[in-house]
């Protein structure tokens, strides 16, 4: 009886947390490589390391060099601003790997006999739900450590050895090295945990859906008005930036609370229901009379596809909190007194950067498959889901916008900011389109597809940041529509240097310059993808 007695002893928590977090991070593995190539993912990290290498080697240069600016003076970064422009976007793409609850329940209504996700077996197996979730959590943020962290350290080392041997300069210490890797590792759980817990609040429906915005809403009064200081908000950038051992204590306090809620609070129900949307299908076919007949049943169809998901909200959510950190960004720092003068046209490149999650998500809906059967061409299911990323998403930007100009003290920058946005979005998303095709899931680890995604992203990107608060002074425009409220129409723009007029008018040439881009790129998508049949996208 013994040995039959054993068989049936429930294993601990503790084993059953282990053995569930090794299996969750096989399949990721496998997952990526049935995304990418085997060389592709394992040329990412490479990639990685090559980059923080040169960024290292680079530093000397934003410390004392600067960047010139439109007096010819140079415009020199702190190592406190290089630390926030390092932890910021960690963070923000931490946030959008941590919600849980809308990929559960997403998993849970389309899986098959033959491919079943690990963090749906609490549905099938006598397994603890928390348990599985916390394993997925933490599956999810030592996945990415190893994929991204670990690698930069190792481009850091890198940069290190080759500033020794070569004497070019670099200000770094080696000691920056595991206290950046603590701080970066714990920004990146902290913005999981945060992304977990709210998605889980809002899983449990009913009162509770309240709970999360009024949560975010008290913690970013707090940041503007309150006594948390913006630096502090982020326990692993106050680490950083004053090495004290209390704020990796908190913060992994922080982190775990969160992950406590997120695990107890989740619950994923299994809904099976039928549903009819022919009003909704009815009403998105008259909102776009501007499109064929033939398009207008597509995007029609589309949207009926995002509101039958429930995706649209996600998605919707999932776009805005980016916008809202922005916002939050742009609130908080000291404009006037900071070295770099940030400003309308700093943040409006970023507000159309940011679709591509957006765009990922409109082609996770739903497999493609059954348009093999039908009159419709990948190349023509690639553009309507730009035109419904665009419908989806422009709105939401220009809101945004209107949200920094009123807070900024900038409305008379908000036109060419505008542009900027406008001409931004659609490049983005033709970029990814044709880069990417209907798996854009797929290529976040091919190097292949990624290392040209970012080349032609960052450089227009950066060209229209820099060029914001070095040469697109926004007082040229912010004057002239003062004069406008005042002396009418007539009123012209004084006493302002040629060369500020030369920043708007590169920055304006340049958005005009992507959105041609982006035009002429979705006019040859057709060529790129013609070959390729919806079963294989």
């Amino acid at each position: 009886m013994k040995p039959t007695q054993s068989l049936i002893v429930p294993a601990s928590t503790v084993s059953s947390f282990r053995t569930i977090l090794g299996l969750m991070l096989k399949e990721e593995w496998r997952q990526n490589l049935d995304r990418a190539k085997r060389r592709h993912l394992l040329l990412f990290p490479v990639v990685i390391i090559g980059f923080t290498s040169i960024l290292v080697i680079a530093l000397q240069f934003l410390l004392e060099g600067g960047i010139p600016g439109s007096g010819g003076e140079a415009k020199t970064f702190t190592w406190d601003e290089i630390k926030r422009s390092i932890h910021l976007p960690i963070f923000l793409f931490s946030l959008g790997m941590g919600a849980f609850a809308f990929f559960v329940q997403d998993s849970i209504g389309r899986r098959s006999g033959s491919r079943t996700m690990l963090i749906l077996t609490p549905f099938f197996h006598p397994l603890r739900p928390n348990i599985t979730y916390a394993a997925h959590y933490v599956k999810e943020v030592l996945f990415y450590i190893g994929m991204i962290l670990i690698p930069m350290m190792l481009g850091m080392g890198l940069g290190l050895i080759f500033n020794t041997f070569g004497d070019l300069g670099s200000p770094l210490q080696p000691l920056s090295i595991p206290v950046t890797f603590l701080a970066l590792s714990l920004t990146l759980a902290h913005g999981v945990a945060l992304s977990f817990a709210l998605t889980s609040i809002i899983s449990r429906g009913g009162w509770l859906r309240l709970v999360s915005p009024i949560l975010v809403i008290v913690v970013v009064l707090g940041v503007l008005r309150g006594p948390i200081p913006l630096d502090q908000a982020l326990p692993g950038l106050a680490f950083q930036l004053v090495h004290d051992p209390i704020w990796l204590f908190l913060g992994i306090m922080q982190t775990a609370a969160l992950v406590l809620i997120g695990a107890t609070l989740l619950e994923i129900t299994e809904r099976i229901s039928t549903s009819e949307h022919r009003p909704l299908f009815n009403a998105a076919w008259a909102g776009i009379p501007f499109f064929s007949s033939r398009t207008r049943a597509l995007i029609a169809k589309e949207f009926v596809d995002l509101a039958r998901s429930g995706a649209l909200v996600k998605m919707t959510l999932s776009y805005s909190i980016p916008l809202i950190v922005l916002l939050l960004i742009a609130t908080a720092i000291d404009f006037t007194q900071a070295p770099i003068p940030f400003n309308l046209l700093s943040y409006a490149p970023f507000l159309g950067f940011f679709g591509f999650n957006f765009y990922s998500w409109i082609n996770g809906i739903d497999r493609p498959d059954p348009y093999d059967v039908l009159p419709v061409t990948v190349p023509d299911l690639i553009r309507i889901k730009v035109i419904v990323y665009l419908i989806a998403t422009t709105w939401i930007s220009i809101l945004f916008l209107m949200l920094m100009a009123e807070r900024l003290d900038q409305w008379g920058a908000f036109f060419p900011a505008l542009i900027v946005m406008l001409a931004n979005s659609v490049y983005i998303v033709a970029l990814t389109a044709f880069l990417m095709g209907l798996s854009p899931n797929k290529a976040i680890f091919d190097v292949s597809i990624m290392g040209w995604f970012y080349l032609f992203t960052t450089l227009p990107l950066m060209m229209l940041f820099f060029l914001s608060f070095t040469q697109g002074d926004t007082g040229l425009l912010e004057n002239w529509y003062a004069q406008v409220r005042t002396g009418g129409l007539d009123a012209s723009a004084s006493e302002y240097e040629w060369q500020a007029r030369r920043g708007f008018s590169t920055i304006i040439a340049i958005s005009a310059v992507l959105l041609g881009i982006g035009t002429l790129l979705l006019s040859v998508v057709g060529r790129r993808w013609h070959k390729q049949s919806f079963i294989d996208a």
